[in-house]
């Protein structure tokens, strides 16, 4: 205190004073114990982190990739040709939805296999993993991609161009990484963040990872397969809804002309 100014060995033998008197009434200690066994491994953890991660990369490929294929036949040249063949439109669609999903199913093998490599990289032990918690996860991860696959037919359907599909991408994606939970620790995001990403296929991928291996959102409740299921199946319906708001406008730009190909009509009247 200024009135009361003392040396600094002063100040120090009082300090020490009174930690001593402290010490002897306290009844505080620290002692040693054997911490709990949750259950996880390194090789768990490190490989369920890493499929996480794999959200913001699909979103942000996927969709383009499929936009790509769906805008290519609604070309006006191509798309006269296949309205004037005796084939369905339903049947061509689904072969496109069938060609994408073919191609989500090998990324999404690739980017497995290439998680395997970068942990036996690392010396990161494969302990905690079986073919259970890896085929689930797998699972997750594919209907993920499927619905980046839809949320791409949807933009293509909708007659979006391609600067407005990418930018559209870039802030969904980045949108559904930072509310994920992947991004930051649950416990360090707002409780708004949490209900906005609650409202994104992003948490619901990470929440169905974490139930298979009792991490993160599950380290309390630990592993949970109808917890898995439930967390996978809403991914699975934001991707029938895609897919269903992609055929509604898919059938309405066909409907109407001057949504389909403005230009043609223009040249008819």
């Amino acid at each position: 205190m200024p009135q009361a100014q003392r040396t600094l060995d002063a100040a120090m033998a009082t300090t020490l004073d009174a930690a001593t008197a402290d010490m002897k009434q306290s009844h505080i200690a620290v002692v040693s114990s054997d911490s709990e066994d949750d259950g996880t491994t390194p090789g768990s953890s490190a490989f369920a982190g890493t499929l996480k991660t794999g959200l913001y990369p699909l979103l942000l490929v996927m969709p383009v990739c499929t936009f790509l294929v769906v805008s290519t036949f609604n070309d006006n040249e191509i798309r006269r040709r296949l309205y004037s063949s005796p084939a369905r439109l339903v049947s061509l669609e689904a072969q496109q939805m069938l060609t994408c999903g073919t191609f989500g199913l090998l990324v999404c093998a690739a980017y497995t296999a290439v998680t395997f490599l970068l942990m036996a990289l690392a010396g990161v032990s494969f302990t905690g993993l079986n073919a259970v918690n890896v085929g689930l996860s797998f699972v997750s991860l594919m209907v993920y991609t499927l619905m980046a696959i839809a949320c791409g037919f949807l933009l293509g359907s909708s007659g979006f161009n391609e600067m407005a599909t990418n930018g559209f991408v870039n802030v969904f994606a980045l949108l559904v990484m930072f509310t994920s939970g992947m991004a930051f620790p649950v416990d360090m995001m707002p409780d708004p963040m949490i209900i906005i990403g609650k409202l994104l296929p992003g948490w619901w991928l990470c929440s169905s990872i974490d139930h298979v291996f009792g991490l993160g959102t599950a380290s309390s409740s630990g592993v949970d397969y109808g917890a898995w299921a439930s967390s996978t199946g809403l991914v699975a319906m934001f991707a029938v809804a895609f897919i269903c708001l992609g055929l509604a406008l898919g059938r309405i730009r066909r409907a109407r002309p001057t949504l389909a190909s403005p230009a043609t009509t223009q040249l008819a009247k």
